[in-house]
């Protein structure tokens, strides 16, 4: 076009210049405006100031929060002021465990203030996308079928997985045959050899003595059939193993009696968290929310808030719990960018009306969350109530 534009002219040097400036400009500012969600406000410091702060590991004396480019500042005046109007800020709530398999999913999780989720495999297409719910996840996952544990691993870092998942489960639950021993503890050693932690989905006593003692790192979901034993409880508290429960999901299992389960089973899984709660295991704030077809539908955002719930009807202080959902969780996952409002972290943030450190259903009164110093959702973008 531009050869059309100029054939048959002769352009002045000084023409050649400008028109090269223009060109210039032109991309420049078309480059930013691709690299640069709308409405980051790059090259200002936003201070969030007259709020009470949780900043993942307990109640703060801050009153403000400065923001600069997407990352908390050590700074403690910014060039632009948000009053936060005497509300609670905290760090984003993190999903221990959810399927995230849509865009949607994403959207429905970011509604309701969960600015990380830790998810199994999700779609390469879904992730990263700007001012949405930040996935980490495994790449694949390893049951039954894998033999070669050093092969596999190096699969998963070489495709970038931020953490490890294993399936331990007995044959006629998932269809395949249980991993063997051998095999989980190599994937453990191998992992670790790699920086990476090792999560686990086991849902009965045999399979969670088993992963304890490969030494996995987290384990996922809590048995319905019986409590823990406490020797095994014991343990985990001995070699520091954590636990994601995923208790609204245990819960709608035992409350359907399409499962062939009675709703009195879920009190086992009750008392197994009260049980590691007291020996000091680390319990990990996880939803399970999916779309799969044949287990209970559990929603993405809306029912980490009741997980939240079902963690402090367990026996966790609503201060505990909010720890769970946040520093805890990037702790034990080895990620140093989230889950906490300190300088250099992630400025994923939440700001509620209320006091969830008190009482743990303020959770839900949203009022603005952030991803990445952008406003992702407020009162006046869109946030509805559950």
């Amino acid at each position: 076009m531009m050869d059309r534009m100029f054939s048959g002219k002769k352009l002045k040097p000084a023409a050649i210049v400008l028109f090269a400036l223009i060109v210039f400009v032109f991309t420049a500012c078309s480059a930013t405006k691709e690299k640069t969600p709308p409405g980051t406000p790059r090259g200002v410091a936003s201070m969030i100031a007259n709020v009470r702060v949780f900043d993942g590991h307990g109640m703060s004396d801050l009153a403000t929060v400065v923001i600069e480019d997407g990352i908390i500042s050590d700074k403690t005046t910014g060039d632009l002021v948000i009053d936060g109007k005497g509300g609670f800020l905290m760090p984003g709530l993190i999903d221990a465990h959810a399927h995230l398999d849509t865009v949607n999913d994403l959207k429905l999780s970011t509604e309701r203030g969960v600015t990380s989720s830790f998810a199994l495999s999700a779609p390469n297409e879904i992730k990263n996308q700007p001012g949405l719910t930040r996935i980490w996840s495994s790449h694949a996952y390893a049951l039954g079928n894998i033999d070669d544990a050093e092969a596999f691993t190096a699969n998963e870092v070489a495709n970038g997985a931020d953490y490890i998942k294993v399936l331990i489960e007995d044959p006629p639950r998932m269809g395949s045959r249980t991993i063997s021993r051998d095999v989980l503890r190599n994937i453990v050693e191998a992992a670790h050899r790699n920086g990476l932690r090792v999560a686990a989905h086991a849902v009965t006593v045999p399979t969670f003595r088993m992963a304890v003692q490969a030494g996995v790192d987290i384990l996922i979901h809590v048995p319905l059939e019986a409590p823990l034993p406490q020797d095994l409880v014991v343990q985990m508290a001995r070699q520091g193993t954590s636990i994601v429960p995923t208790l609204v999901m245990m819960k709608a299992f035992a409350d359907s009696p399409r499962y062939g389960l009675k709703s009195e089973t879920y009190k086992n899984a009750e008392d197994s968290v009260r049980m590691l709660l007291a020996a000091g295991v680390p319990v990990l704030a996880g939803s399970d929310a999916n779309n799969a077809p044949h287990v209970p539908k559990i929603r993405h955002g809306t029912d980490l808030h009741r997980e939240l719930e079902l963690l402090v009807k367990a026996g966790m202080t609503p201060l505990q719990a909010l720890k769970s959902a946040t520093g805890v969780s990037a702790r034990l996952f080895g990620f140093t960018r989230v889950g906490a409002i300190e300088p250099g972290r992630y400025a994923d943030l939440i700001l509620i009306d209320g006091r969830p450190d008190e009482r743990i259903e303020d959770i839900s009164n949203l009022r603005s969350i952030w991803i990445g110093g952008v406003e992702a959702v407020s009162a006046h973008s869109g946030l509805q109530p559950e």
